[in-house]
């Protein structure tokens, strides 16, 4: 627990170019960013697990089901969990990426942190518009793949809630 607490060399004091960190050093500062990393995502994967019921109702409005079937007894908890590990990893990602950056960002030159800058906002923004185009296109997706031409009179489909979504 202490090497959490453990601090390294303040990012804002002045580089010394010669300075060296040995290979345990490095280890240890990989191992507490991702000690961190993984405690921000089990963190919010627990709270995601908490609402699941309403990320799942959201999806399946969106996706235009009436209804979802599950086969196995344990199907319905699986797709919770599912569930709650996409969300957690999504809402976990500045924590993620902020371990990342706290782990590269003491061996680059300061012209390179200055792209970074520019890179992460470029980043964030793509990645939010992708899930927003992912909702937005979810419904035309599913009317294709469910349309007329793969499900006809004697063809129907069935969703299945424990294979669909999320594999």
């Amino acid at each position: 627990m202490a090497l959490l607490f453990r601090g390294r060399r303040n990012s804002s004091a002045p580089r010394d170019v010669d300075a060296r960190m040995s290979v345990v050093e490095h280890l240890e500062d990989l191992r507490r960013a991702l000690i961190i990393a993984l405690a921000g995502w089990l963190v919010a994967t627990v709270v995601a697990f908490l609402f699941w019921r309403p990320i799942y109702d959201f999806l399946i409005h969106r996706a235009g089901l009436e209804k979802v079937y599950f086969f196995a007894p344990t199907g319905a908890f699986m797709l919770g969990l599912k569930i709650a590990f996409v969300v957690g990893l999504v809402a976990a990602s500045p924590i993620v990426f902020w371990q990342i950056w706290w782990f590269v960002s003491p061996g680059l030159h300061d012209h390179e942190k200055r792209l970074a800058l520019p890179l992460i906002g470029a980043t964030t923004f793509f990645f939010l518009l992708g899930i927003g185009f992912s909702m937005f296109s979810l419904p035309l997706i599913m009317r294709v793949l469910t349309g007329g031409v793969f499900v006809g009179q004697d063809i129907q489909y069935l969703p299945a809630g424990d294979e669909e979504f999320f594999d």
